[in-house]
């Protein structure tokens, strides 16, 4: 059965986690923006985080197969 996970924190896991949801039939994951436990001082802070959560992460799950969405929200 193949599967899309709705909610999920990519960015804190490591890639053995996507191998382990490849093989569990995930085919797509909505990641959403969490804070990172301190408020962001500076804008390249941010810009940082934008760059892994929109660049890498789905570079990193199409590697196994995985299409990755992700959503930012301000506040």
């Amino acid at each position: 059965m193949y599967y899309i996970d709705p909610h999920i924190h990519m960015i804190s896991r490591t890639t053995d986690d996507y191998e382990t949801l490849a093989k569990m039939g995930c085919v797509g994951m909505s990641e959403p923006a969490f804070w990172a436990g301190f408020d962001r001082a500076y804008p390249e802070t941010f810009l940082d985080y934008f760059r892994q959560i929109s660049e890498f992460e789905p570079t990193r799950a199409a590697q196994y197969g995985i299409r990755q969405f992700c959503w930012v929200g301000g506040n």
